[in-house]
């Protein structure tokens, strides 16, 4: 594949993070723009469509309940997940019926 240079400014900040999870990754900063226009690329041809009065309708009322809240958090969720997962494994094995 053939390859062409790029020069792109970026506000220092954004350089020192780039450069940062570069070396946490052990990436150069060429793999890292690459991945990120990948990805961007991926994302930006997603289909967009306009919510339903329905489905608006629903996330305002989620808005509402989590406002007064009566939502739980993912944190809850999997932990009641892993407490159901621990009962069901300590329950005894059913026996096979003839």
């Amino acid at each position: 594949m053939a390859t062409a240079k790029v020069t792109i400014s970026l506000p220092e900040e954004l350089l020192r993070k780039a450069d940062a999870a570069g070396e946490r990754e052990h990436r150069t900063r060429s793999e890292l723009v690459r991945e990120a226009l990948r990805w961007y690329l991926r994302i930006s041809t997603l289909p967009v469509s306009d919510p339903t009065p329905e489905e608006i309708a629903a996330i305002r009322a989620g808005r509402a309940e989590h406002a007064r809240g009566e939502t739980l958090t993912h944190a809850d969720i999997v932990h009641d997940l892993e407490d159901r997962v621990r009962a069901e494994s300590t329950k005894e094995p059913r026996k096979a019926t003839a």
